[in-house]
């Protein structure tokens, strides 16, 4: 990562160990599957397996993308001479994707518990969607 002061895109792979880390998850995970599913004969636990090491696949091709990404884009500046003045835009702190959390999580509890549970969870993420996209608008 970079430090205070430092633009995150210079040429170094800055995702290389996340890469590294969710490629060995992501097969250790595919492994165990096979294994568990010829082992127990069960089917549940053997796609979940699967599917979680799917999941960190992609996880480490979306950091893998991005690394090359970065570099890419660095080297590309630095041949044409321009410094990049600009970082990744990082927003603001706010309390929206909290608020959304609560509305998703009231949401779906009220889909289980009932409708007195679950228009208030709606309401509260519909809350949460305007107030985030707001904000977002006024971020010029």
């Amino acid at each position: 990562m970079a430090s205070t002061g430092e633009l995150a895109s210079d040429a170094r792979r800055r995702f290389h160990a996340e890469v590294v880390l969710y490629t060995a998850l992501s097969v250790f995970l595919i492994a165990g599957g096979i294994i568990y599913g010829v082992w127990s004969r069960e089917a549940a636990g053997t796609v979940l397996l699967v599917l979680v090491g799917c999941f960190a696949g992609i996880v480490a091709g979306y950091l893998a993308f991005q690394d090359r990404l970065e570099r890419t884009m660095a080297a590309s500046a630095t041949a044409e001479g321009a410094v990049a003045d600009d970082d990744q835009y990082l927003p603001h702190s706010s309390i929206w994707p909290f608020e959304m959390g609560v509305g998703m999580a009231t949401s779906l509890a009220g889909v289980v518990l009932g409708w007195a549970i679950l228009v208030p969870g709606l309401l509260i993420l519909a809350h949460s969607i305007v107030g985030w996209i707001g904000q977002s608008r006024r971020r010029g």
